[in-house]
């Protein structure tokens, strides 16, 4: 490995720590940090969403940045912002301070790993590709794990404000040691930005974001807050259609439809969100099932999330390994028909799971994410050419957030089918089960996408229609 692969891999691997360390432990303390600052639920809530909504609109963005003005540069200026709202969020004295501070901080995220998987495919073949990518994947999952660790004490024994203070030396470590990516000499690929799809991009996935997550009055059921979901839903999708009118019409569009006539880019950056949803559904199902259903403490909650996150990120690492030395088509749906499995037999015997079996379970469908993970990452950046390498990174992040919130979304209007959850244990186990059951289905259908012939034959199924649906954004 050259001086300057190293230099990329770690700014990368060091960017993935960090940015992961600066979400895991806000979900955990959010609570305690309402308290400090006296925020209700509501306000509080955009400590999280405000991180989320700017992180999910300007990923994809992001990453064409870095195809126009040099990945390299764009990454650096990501993680200096970073470290910069990381210190200024740990000295907000007010909820409201806090929810700008985070907002910057997505805006930060996004620049950050909207590049880095780019970086790294720019500096490495397709037989070491992998392996990077796998490095990469685990340092996401080493900075979860510290997050859930670090979290937990400093909201016990020091102050919450620390969870922030630390993204401030860590941020500026990455970008001292990552300097050198801004002096590599950049060819652009873009004659000039395209604002108007930006634009519009980031407000469609930012009202998205928003349309999935529970900021309306009311129980977290569809009846009780439909006037507010169904509309940012046809806002969404409105702005999507309007998308799709200006990228057929500009030279140098943000979206890079043509990309997508790519069957094996399609189908794996489709399953790229389904395996989130998964992913997401384990850290959303799990607190309830444990605390709630089972009347244990938040302690047995933390063992089991962290033996999931430590065996993810081994596994992660792992694969590149194992995917470098197979070049197997079959390991990405091979490990994703795991997780499905896992999460239907999950299922099908929750009322009488017991805390070992899941502690037992749980590993297991870890270990296939992790593999499944690395392998179909490195199968989406070596799908496109090298100066589409951005597109490709900003997708994979941009579908892994759309992943979380539309798993939110599923999870909690299949545990409403069994009733008041929050009141019953039995129903919540039933609800549990019926979630799993659903989230094991879906990841059936992202085995079928991350096969390469069967997603190329379902491609060219759906494409034969293609010039009469195109005629319609004509």
């Amino acid at each position: 490995m050259t001086a300057y692969k190293a230099v990329a891999l770690r700014s990368v691997v060091m960017a993935n720590f960090v940015t992961q360390l600066a979400l895991m432990p806000v979900s955990v303390v959010l609570p305690t940090i309402a308290r400090d600052l006296g925020a209700d639920l509501t306000v509080a809530s955009w400590i999280m969403t405000s991180y989320l909504f700017t992180m999910t609109g300007l990923v994809l963005i992001s990453g064409r940045l870095g195809d126009r003005f040099g990945h390299g540069r764009v990454f650096l200026i990501g993680m200096g912002l970073f470290g910069v709202v990381s210190g200024l969020g740990a000295l907000a004295w007010t909820a409201e301070q806090l929810i700008v501070a985070r907002a910057l901080q997505g805006i930060g995220g996004a620049l950050v790993l909207g590049n880095g998987l780019a970086i790294i495919s720019g500096e490495f073949d397709e037989g070491q590709r992998g392996k990077a990518i796998g490095a990469a994947a685990a340092g996401s999952g080493f900075g979860a794990v510290c997050g859930l660790v670090f979290g937990t004490f400093a909201v016990e024994f020091a102050d919450w404000r620390w969870l922030f203070a630390v993204g401030l030396p860590l941020s500026l470590l990455g970008v001292v040691l990552g300097w050198r990516l801004a002096s590599k000499p950049h060819q652009p690929t873009a004659h000039r930005i395209d604002l108007a799809g930006a634009l519009v991009l980031a407000l469609a996935l930012s009202v998205g974001a928003l349309g999935l997550n529970h900021l309306h009055s009311g129980p977290e059921t569809w009846a009780d807050g439909w006037t507010y979901h169904l509309p940012m839903h046809v806002a969404t999708i409105g702005g999507l259609y309007l998308l799709v009118l200006i990228e057929r019409r500009v030279r140098d569009p943000i979206i890079d439809l043509a990309s997508f006539r790519n069957a094996l880019f399609t189908g794996s950056i489709v399953a790229n969100g389904i395996l989130h949803m998964t992913m997401m559904a384990v850290v959303f199902l799990i607190p309830f099932l444990v605390q709630r259903g089972w009347g244990m403490t938040p302690i047995e909650t933390g063992l089991l999330l962290l033996a999931s996150q430590v065996v993810n990120m081994a596994m992660s690492f792992g694969g590149g390994w194992i995917y470098d030395r197979t070049r197997s088509k079959l390991l990405a749906p091979a490990s994703l028909l795991v997780v499905g499995l896992g999460f239907i037999m999950l299922g099908l015997t929750a009322e009488r799971l017991t805390f070992v079996q899941l502690l037992l379970s749980l590993p297991v469908i870890s270990c296939a994410s992790g593999m499944f993970m690395t392998a179909n990452n490195t199968v989406i950046m070596s799908s496109l050419p090298s100066d589409r390498h951005g597109f490709a990174s900003g997708m994979t992040e941009t579908t892994r957030q759309l992943g979380h919130g539309v798993a939110i979304t599923i999870v909690s209007a299949t545990m409403a089918l069994s009733g008041d959850v929050s009141v019953n244990s039995q129903l919540l186990i039933e609800g549990f089960g019926r979630s799993t059951v659903v989230m094991g289905l879906i990841a059936f259908v992202g085995v079928v996408l991350s096969y390469p012939p069967t997603a190329r034959r379902l491609h060219d199924l759906v494409s034969r229609p293609a010039p009469a649906l195109l005629g319609l954004f004509k």
